[in-house]
């Protein structure tokens, strides 16, 4: 199991070197880390990994050195865990940033550092962090500056003596009336919970002890729609011809729709990705930028021959943002005008509003019309999860979206449905063999 250890190494002075070393994902070679801290051989203790002064010998560094070498150990330990989490590789380089910056961190007089100054350099922390800053670090800077403008426009102050669960609550009531929607504030809160922990375990302040149940938004699932195999025929099937950027689009959308790719993979797709395999069957295969997991099977027919247009180097370059506007205009012009329910948070206050089905098409859509369509064409969930690249059950139903109608045309279709309705017409107790 990869773990953190600390050893001397000779130096020109009196004191040896720090160095932190540490092995990961099955590498042999240990990654190493000069921690610009020292301490004299007699005084390091290498059983506990600690500086230990002799008895009646003062090393008045020796407690700051050993809280450093904690919080090094403990930067290490959570940013593993992260990227296990995340399915990311983690690397010499974001390691050496990471710990970096933990190292420059001053470690202030006890008392002396107020919650927005921890806030303002956990921040600097994590954007000198190169893979850090478009990941997670925006989040951080987005959060900061929420928290800055409710103490500006509220008066309130947040320091370590003023976070409680009321105050908290205060601030997750003001990003209500800002009109975020749940599920943004709860992204919000997780990131200020992130630091609140931080701080607590880095003693910034003695006396503040961060409780979780203090911040805690939960998730709520979105209004997503998915596209039916209808709407993707009228799709398909739509005269583009005098419309060449649209067709372009059209085929770049029909691309998620039949690989269940995000956005930012079937929209960097180029004939590397594709592998021709000893049978003649054409596979996918392709590192997924969110998760970096490896994506490989079978192109669906569908696919294959949008691709074959392209000669399996697919259009790239259009921004998400452009590429939503634009789906809205295919859309629209299609006739894709079903009415559909969102329900939405103003002030705090839930609203229904209807939109034509045009309106909320998406490059996610995409992803989420294969895995619905999918499981409609009675594929197993393992497999439909092989090919999003899903580890939890749970992650993946997120993006299955039925309506209520074809919710209820299944019900109505299942063989324990008509099992009932047999019961209840014949009298006879139903013994399940007739159906399984």
């Amino acid at each position: 199991m990869a773990a953190v250890h600390f050893y001397l190494k000779r130096s020109k002075g009196a004191e040896f070197h720090i160095v932190l070393s540490f092995i990961y994902q099955k590498r042999g070679k240990p990654f190493r880390f000069y921690t610009n801290l020292y301490s004299p051989p007699d005084y390091w203790d290498s059983k506990k990994e600690r500086v230990s002064p002799p008895t009646k010998k003062r090393f008045d560094q020796a407690v700051e050195i050993n809280n450093t070498l904690d919080k090094l150990r403990s930067g290490v330990d959570r940013l593993k865990l992260r990227f296990e989490d995340e399915r990311k590789i983690l690397t010499d380089e974001i390691l050496k940033n990471e710990l970096t910056a933990l190292r420059n961190l001053e470690k202030p007089k006890s008392g002396q550092q107020t919650f927005m100054e921890y806030f303002e350099q956990f921040v600097k922390s994590k954007t000198s962090v190169p893979n850090y800053v478009k990941n997670s670090a925006k989040g951080y800077i987005t959060i900061l500056g929420h928290v800055k403008k409710f103490i500006n426009s509220t008066g309130q102050k947040f320091d370590f003596e003023d976070i409680t669960k009321n105050s908290l609550n205060d601030f997750v009531s003001y990003l209500k009336t800002k009109n975020f929607q749940p599920n943004n504030i709860q992204r919000l809160a997780s990131s200020l919970k992130t630091v609140l922990r931080s701080a607590d375990q880095d003693e910034v302040s003695p006396n503040f002890k961060f409780k979780n149940e203090w911040l805690s938004v939960p998730k709520v699932e979105t209004d997503a729609i998915r596209l039916t195999t209808k709407e993707i025929e009228s799709i398909t099937n739509f005269d583009l011809s005098n419309k060449p950027r649209l067709d372009r689009i059209r085929d770049l959308f029909l691309i998620g729709c039949h690989t269940g790719l995000r956005f930012s993979d079937y929209s960097n797709l180029s004939v590397k990705n594709f592998i021709t395999m000893e049978d003649g069957t054409l596979e996918l295969h392709i590192r997924a930028q969110k998760t970096q997991g490896i994506i490989c099977y079978p192109l669906f027919p569908e696919a294959e021959t949008i691709l074959k247009k392209y000669n399996f180097n697919p259009p790239s370059g259009i921004s998400n943002t452009k590429m939503n506007k634009y789906l809205k205009e295919l859309g629209k012009l299609v006739g894709i005008d079903a009415p559909v329910t969102f329900t939405k948070y103003y002030g705090g206050k839930k609203n229904v509003e209807t939109y034509p089905k045009w309106e909320k098409i998406s490059t996610h859509t995409a992803r989420r019309t294969f895995a619905t369509n999918a499981m409609e064409g009675k594929m197993p969930v393992e497999l439909i999860m092989h090919m999003t690249g899903h580890k939890a059950h749970k992650d993946f139903l997120r993006y299955i979206r039925f309506s209520d109608y074809e919710k209820n045309v299944q019900i109505m279709n299942h063989p324990y449905f008509k099992k009932s309705h047999l019961e209840s017409k014949t009298g006879d107790k139903y013994t399940g063999n007739d159906f399984f």
